[in-house]
Parts: C-alpha cells; structure tokens; sequence
C-alpha cells in the first residue's frame, strides 16, 4: 500500500508538473490534481487514474485548437489553464467513487469511476470541437438554431465528437479487461457498449443544464456572456439561477451521471 501511494504521489507531481509548465494547470488547480490523482490511483488502480491522464491530456490538446477562433465566440473559451475548481468539478465524483471501490470492492463503482469520465471526456470533446462545426447548430431542447459556442447546443460534428470521446475511453478500458481479465469477450462488449452510451448521455445532460439552469449575462456591448463580471463592471444576468456556473454545471452532470451509471451497473450486477 505504501509503495502505491509513494508512486502515485511521484507519478502524479510529474504529470502536474508538466501541465503546469505547459500552462495547462494553474499553481492550485495542479496541486489540486495531485490529490484527486493520488485518490483515483490508489482508490481505483492505476488504469483508472491512466484513463484519467489520457482524458486531461486530450482535452488539454483540443482546447488549443482554433483557440483564437473559439474565444470570440464565447468568454469560456479565452481560458487556457484549468483551477483548481475546474480540476474538482471534473475530477471530484471519480475520486468519491474511487474511495467507495475502495473500501467496498464494488465492481459497479468501479465501471463509475470508468463511465464519469467518459462522460467528462465525452463533454469536453463535444464543447471542444463541436463549436467548429460548420453546420447548423440547434438548441438540445427546442431543436431551434442557437448561436455558435452558447451552452445548449448540439451539432452534428459536435455530437459525433462527443461519442468520439466517451468511446476512446470505453474502449482502452474494454482492452485493458480482454488483455488483464477473464471476463467472457460479450460482457466486455457490454461493458464498451454501457461506458459509451453512459458517456454520451453525460454530454447531453451537460448540454440540458447548460440551456436551462446555466446563468447566461449580457454585457456593456450588449453580448451574450456567461462571465458574471468583465473588465468595464458586472453584467445583466438575463436567464438562469446566479449560482450556476459552467463549472457547477460540469459538477452537476457529473454527479447525475454518477448515479445512472452506478444504477445501471448495480443492476448488472445483480
């Protein structure tokens, strides 16, 4: 136990490091990594904090592409390094249910660990590279066109990467148990197809709250925000609860994904 812990600790500084130096992580949001690393790393086994890194990393290569392009079309997108609440807003419920594999050995907390971050990977992906998308963009609710990068649209490309995202993440954990596992090739077809869905559906639940719930502002220039202030004073909130943020909306769906999947798979393994 000891061992895992001094290597998980030295992995993760390594990896906080390096993201730090990069400008992908703030002082704070990288010590905050290290911890909720360290958490999934002995709490769910190194694979779970791997897949954890390949999400991190790929979503840190995505937000760099086109940045220029994304920032102008929303405030959200003008942000290069992750804090520490952004850090916890996708890290905190696969660290919960990493202690809760833990201490109970529960397969389906487990699969949790696995599907909450697909879903994280599914959403970034989907925010990420979805607002490039030359198509129409229509609002997940009323199917209505909505302005390119404002929360509750979907596209076609934009959904196609959201899948993308939760399949990469369902499908290095599918290899992982084929090649570690004696699990029968069907129930790890199940678990690929579970992870995936569970994922996309995490996307879509951000893209619901997103619309709805999400506190949007309208600034001095009379532009659409959802940054409560900027550099010439506060702005006019004109729709959602005050309180939720992009990043309360990210913790949001991150929970109530947690719950489908850890229902689905308590289930399954009945």
């Amino acid at each position: 136990m000891i061992q895992q812990i001094i290597l998980g600790l030295v992995l993760n500084i390594i990896v906080a490091i390096i993201a730090h130096s990069r400008k992908s992580l703030t002082l704070y949001g990288s010590l905050t990594a290290i911890m909720i690393g360290l958490i999934i790393f002995v709490g769910a086994g190194s694979f779970s904090w791997l897949l954890l890194t390949i999400f991190f990393i790929s979503s840190s290569i995505i937000t760099h592409i086109k940045k220029s392009y994304k920032s102008k079309l929303s405030s959200e997108y003008k942000k290069s390094r992750r804090d520490y609440i952004q850090v916890i807003a996708n890290g905190a419920v696969p660290a919960i249910f990493s202690i809760i594999y833990f201490y109970t050995n529960s397969q389906a907390a487990l699969l949790t660990v696995i599907a909450t971050i697909a879903a994280n990977c599914s959403d970034t992906w989907a925010s990420e590279l979805g607002v490039l998308s030359k198509g129409k963009n229509i609002s997940i609710l009323t199917l209505k066109p909505i302005p390119r990068g404002e929360s509750g649209g979907v596209s076609l490309w934009g959904t196609i990467a959201a899948a993308m995202g939760s399949a990469l993440i369902a499908l290095l954990y599918s290899i992982n148990l084929l090649i570690n596992s004696k699990l029968a090739v069907q129930t790890i077809v199940i678990y690929f197809i579970a992870i995936t869905i569970i994922g996309l559906i995490g996307s879509f639940i951000d893209s619901v709250l997103g619309l709805t719930l999400q506190a949007r502002y309208r600034d001095n220039d009379n532009k659409m925000t959802e940054e409560r202030k900027s550099k010439k004073g506060s702005n006019v909130r004109i729709s959602g609860w005050q309180y939720m943020t992009n990043n309360m909306v990210n913790l949001t769906t991150s929970i109530l994904t947690s719950l489908i999947s850890y229902s689905i798979f308590t289930v399954i393994f009945k």
